[in-house]
């Protein structure tokens, strides 16, 4: 992971000329609304500034809906030649004719010229994208709405790649085992199971086991598998065109939306809420459509990372607390396994209790053939006093709930991770999120005193003051 100190130096030397360039834009911008010297110029400073962020609406629409799909090499010359056409209807109402006939000649050839490198921007594509694998050789590179899907090889190995992080694909017998058949020890013979994320690293495996249930397979990209699927092994391949496998292609929390299908058993493997996306499957809304899509004695799973050292640790506690309460409000029936990972364990019947000694019984009768997983293990993982810790460290920790509009799990994992590398940083970012409100209040209050200096100083027409500040609010729009 790179460091994060020089990420931020990175992102504001990225950042930095692009608000200068927007920064420009708008004063450049705002001298077409002036037809005179004494014209009213906040009214019209505003007008353009109001003209401004309606470019900004337009384009996210344009980007999410449409221009999202396209490859960053596409992306950016289709930029260039709009902002030059643009900036021909401009120029056409320039006097100067010399000038005129120059930009337009330069223009119309720089748009040519895209055009030309638009229909090669594939084959572009993969050789600039190939510089975010220093040690490997892109194989194929997608986006989609959820983000870049890459496909890399290093000598015999492929490897796969959402939006930068590497998707496991090695088979984790441990956490995959304890993932699928603790849960299942609620079940008598589960007839549906339905999992949502990386069903590759061993879970597809799992629960393939119960030969008598049909498995629902979603990926939270839907065009991951359709991607990725060439590169795959046979027989990770055989599993996924196996008769009793249904792949999902669509977004896995608009199918539950949507389908009236009931699960005996839903599995969720997404790992750790690292981004926005990701983190809507860890929120209180999310678990209650959980809960409704669950057949009477259904069970629900999913596990995140901790360490024995850490269960102390009040970031960590923070962190697991923020998601805990949530999924706890909704499925109060809940058991934590602590295991080679938390996992969390709801169950919709409220009346049912799992025993250790009857659950390792009921495993050693299932004869599942698993390389990890024993009947003594399960017995020992139901016992195991680390998940009463945990439980009471949840108890006695204060944090918000995660929830759709509130993200806290996501920024929660930031400060739980940064910790290691930046101690100091960890905290400021900590204080800033528990007082959060406090800052708003402050920031909403410091332009009262801006107002009422200019206000003030309305004799000295504040036109040049009104603009400053039309512009200053133009680059904050950006962060």
């Amino acid at each position: 992971m790179p460091d994060f100190t020089f990420s931020v130096l990175l992102l504001a030397v990225i950042i930095l000329p692009l608000g200068l360039l927007l920064g420009l834009g708008f004063s450049w911008g705002t001298r077409f609304f002036l037809n005179d010297h004494n014209a009213d110029v906040p009214r019209l400073a505003n007008r353009a500034y109001l003209v401004e962020t309606f470019g900004f609406f337009i384009a996210s629409l344009a980007f999410n809906f449409w221009l999202v799909s396209f490859n960053a090499f596409a992306l950016t010359l289709l930029s260039l030649i709009f902002s030059l056409f643009i900036g021909s209807l401009f120029i056409i109402t320039n006097q100067n004719k010399i000038f005129k006939t120059a930009w337009l000649v330069l223009s119309l050839t720089v748009i040519g010229l895209g055009f030309y490198f638009l229909a090669l921007s594939p084959a572009y594509e993969i050789k600039t994208a190939n510089w975010r694998f220093p040690q490997e050789t892109l194989i194929a590179s997608r986006n989609s709405t959820w983000g870049n899907i890459a496909v890399t090889q290093r000598q015999n190995q492929f490897n796969f790649y959402e939006q930068g992080w590497l998707v496991s694909l090695a088979r984790d017998f441990a956490a995959s085992e304890e993932l699928v058949h603790l849960p299942l020890l609620s079940q008598e013979a589960p007839k549906k199971i339905l999992i949502i994320g990386n069903g590759l690293s061993g879970a597809l495996l799992e629960t393939l086991k119960y030969e008598q249930a049909a498995i629902y397979y979603a990926e939270p990209d839907p065009e991951f598998l359709p991607t990725v699927y060439d590169y795959l092994n046979a027989q990770t391949q055989k599993q996924l065109t196996s008769d009793r496998v249904n792949l999902i292609n669509q977004d896995a929390i608009a199918y539950l939306k949507n389908s009236q299908e009931k699960f005996d058993f839903i599995l969720l493997n997404l790992g750790q809420p690292t981004t926005y996306q990701i983190n809507r499957f860890y929120t209180k809304q999310f678990f209650q459509l959980l809960n409704q899509r669950l057949t009477r004695d259904g069970v629900t799973a999913f596990s995140l990372p901790y360490h024995q050292e850490n269960l102390a640790n009040l970031f960590t506690n923070q962190y697991l607390t923020a998601i805990y309460q949530p999924f706890n409000e909704t499925l109060k029936n809940n058991l934590l396994v602590a295991g080679q990972k938390l996992i969390f364990i709801g169950l919709k019947n409220d009346n049912f209790t799992y025993q250790a000694s009857l659950a390792a019984e009921k495993f050693k009768d299932r004869n599942l053939a698993t390389n990890f997983l024993s009947a003594e293990y399960v017995k020992y993982a139901l016992t195991n006093e680390r998940a009463k810790k945990l439980l009471q460290n949840f108890k006695n920790t204060r944090t918000s709930s995660n929830a759709d509009l509130q993200p806290i799990a996501v920024i929660r994992q930031i400060i739980n991770n940064t910790e290691i590398a930046q101690p100091l940083l960890s905290r400021l970012l900590n204080w800033i999120l528990n007082f959060r409100w406090l800052l708003f209040a402050v920031l909403a209050i410091l332009p009262l005193p801006l107002l009422y200096f200019v206000k003030k100083s309305s004799g000295q027409r504040p036109e040049t003051k009104i603009k400053l500040i039309a512009l200053g609010a133009s680059s904050l729009s950006l962060v």
